[in-house]
């Protein structure tokens, strides 16, 4: 309950400021009351079930996938949704200042993508990470890194 009451104030102070700025009035003078926090927390209760059905297909659709399929088939896969998934946030981004879909943004990173998946496939075992964690300085200074 703590978490979605700071998420909902949180929010209605970012909304407030981002409407001073589009607007052009000072970000001081922006007060929330219980109306946006209520807004507020609508939406983060909205796109938090986004995201748990979201979840929820995609477990649905990993272990139907995983029934008729190896698992090293599907390493390509997984590795090529990982490496897809860093491009996301950026292209939402994108997709969200200029107000439309950014299609050649999405080919791009899916472009990317998939000669990531494919030079890691193909020339990753000449890469260890075991070979990195060898080394004495980040044995040493493991925990300062991560």
């Amino acid at each position: 309950i703590a978490y979605m009451g700071c998420l909902g104030w949180g929010s209605a102070y970012f909304y407030g400021w981002g409407t001073s700025f589009y607007y052009g009035f000072p970000w001081w003078i922006v007060g929330a009351g219980v109306d946006d926090v209520a807004r507020s927390l609508f939406f983060a209760v909205i796109v938090i079930a986004i995201f748990l059905i979201g979840w929820g297909i995609g477990v649905v659709f990993f272990f139907a996938v995983k029934r008729k399929h190896s698992m090293q088939e599907l390493n390509v896969f997984r590795l090529y949704f990982a490496v897809e998934l860093l491009f996301v946030p950026a292209i939402i981004e994108f997709s969200i200042l200029r107000q439309k879909i950014q299609v050649p943004l999405l080919l791009l990173s899916a472009a990317i993508a998939l000669a990531v998946t494919i030079s890691i496939r193909s020339y990753g075992r000449f890469l260890s990470v075991s070979c990195f964690y060898d080394k004495p300085f980040i044995k040493k200074h493991f925990f300062e890194i991560v």
